[in-house]
């Protein structure tokens, strides 16, 4: 949730990929990789929302490109 708020914030100021969001997003990440590896909570809704969300901002945020979303969603398919 702090990568998603500081991402935003910084969106609205003009200064996407700021300190504060990278460093955000590489800790939710680091966390998210620690879930998937545990076959009960990579399966939970909380999971399956964190990937949902790190997509979106990953599209909105860093690369007009496909890739990302083919990679998202190949992991949302692995959850569900």
């Amino acid at each position: 949730m702090l990568y998603c708020c500081a991402a935003e914030l910084e969106f609205l100021q003009g200064t996407p990929n700021a300190h504060n969001s990278l460093v955000y997003a590489r800790d939710g990440v680091r966390l998210l990789r620690e879930r998937l590896k545990d076959p009960v909570r990579a399966i939970s809704d909380t999971t399956l929302g964190a990937v949902a969300t790190l997509a979106t901002l990953e599209v909105r945020t860093y690369s007009p490109s496909i890739e990302p979303i083919r990679t998202y969603s190949a992991s949302i398919t692995k959850v569900i």
